[in-house]
């Protein structure tokens, strides 16, 4: 089955906030933060960043994307005449606190090599403000100044309790600007940053891993799946989805909803190396059974190579796009 080009947006209902950061020194980070309507919050899993590369070709990425893992191998040439040593870095998804007092699961498991061998990177921690559509602020040094220390934010952050609690046993006061409708407007991230070096005319094989972050929460019944979505599906997913469901009312015999789980990746820094593109590149998305339903998120065609596997492969490919793949399924995600 191939899907069709363009028919896949993110649904209405689950991506509803995007935060985007600024440089951090030399290095360039995008990696936004997506929360849902129900029970579990997900972000926008990130790709290892650089600072723009005109000497830097991406020669190759080869991209599986499955719910519990992501697998990335790269290959990196360095055209100049000389070595070139830069910052990488890899953003954790942000984390924040929201009206309904979620908080996220984050990225488990992150591992990096190069050439085969493990790399030691360095944590870093940044808390960001959202300035609306006047950008963002870092106020990582306002947030110390106030009295608070980084893991006291983020205990914050990560618990149920309200900002108002805090206040009561005593904690410092939040600066009001940081605030939205009551709301809190800041976020808190890490990054893994270490110092890579690629050697005058030679490829540099770069690897990473991690379970990825990931939304989901109650069911959905299948009329629900249907009008939230942005564009109509394709014959042959609506077909699946349908399927689906019938199967799912046949097992239970009652209208026990279809499970869905919404994963997003940052596809677009893959521009930021020489001219813009990746020279080889091939996306796999890999769901874990065969009656599951993919729907990528994706302005480009993929192939079913096998019966949990889809395919997309391109060179010279430029990333314009983000991923937000969204997965169908009759047992929870």
């Amino acid at each position: 089955m191939d899907y069709d080009s363009g028919s896949f947006p993110g649904m209405k209902s689950i991506l509803m906030k995007k935060l985007n950061y600024p440089l951090m020194l030399l290095l360039l980070f995008i990696c936004r933060a997506v929360w849902a309507n129900d029970s579990s919050v997900g972000e926008l899993n990130g790709s290892i960043e650089f600072l723009k590369q005109n000497d830097v070709s991406m020669a190759k990425e080869r991209l599986l994307i499955a719910p519990d893992r992501i697998n990335v191998d790269y290959v990196f040439i360095n055209h100049a005449a000389q070595d070139v040593t830069v910052p990488v870095a890899f953003p954790m998804p942000a984390i924040y606190k929201s009206g309904m007092e979620d908080h996220s699961v984050g990225i488990a498991n992150f591992k990096i090599s190069v050439d085969g061998n493990p790399v030691k990177s360095e944590s870093r921690w940044r808390v960001i403000h959202d300035l609306g559509g006047k950008g963002e602020e870092d106020v990582t040094a306002k947030v110390l100044q106030n009295g608070w220390t980084l893991p006291q934010l983020r205990s914050v952050f990560e618990s149920d309790k309200s900002i108002e609690e805090y206040k009561e046993e005593g904690k410092p006061p939040l600066r009001p600007e940081w605030f939205d409708e009551g709301h809190l407007n800041i976020v808190i991230q890490q990054y893994f940053i270490w110092q890579q070096h690629f050697p005058a005319g030679k490829e540099v094989i770069i690897h990473h891993s991690y379970s990825p972050s990931f939304s989901t929460g109650v069911p959905w019944d299948l009329k629900t799946i249907i009008e939230t979505q942005d564009t109509p599906f394709p014959p042959t997913v609506l077909k699946a989805i349908k399927k689906l469901d019938a199967d799912i009312k046949n097992q239970s015999g009652n209208e026990a909803g279809i499970y869905w789980g919404n994963l997003t990746y940052v596809l677009t820094t893959g521009a930021n190396w020489k001219d813009g593109t990746i020279g080889d590149f091939t996306l796999r998305i890999h769901k874990r059974k065969e009656n599951e339903v993919v729907v990528p998120g994706f302005s480009y065609p993929l192939k079913q190579i096998d019966p949990l596997t889809y395919e997309f492969k391109q060179q010279n490919f430029k990333p314009t796009e983000d991923l937000s793949i969204m997965f169908y399924s009759d047992e929870f995600l």
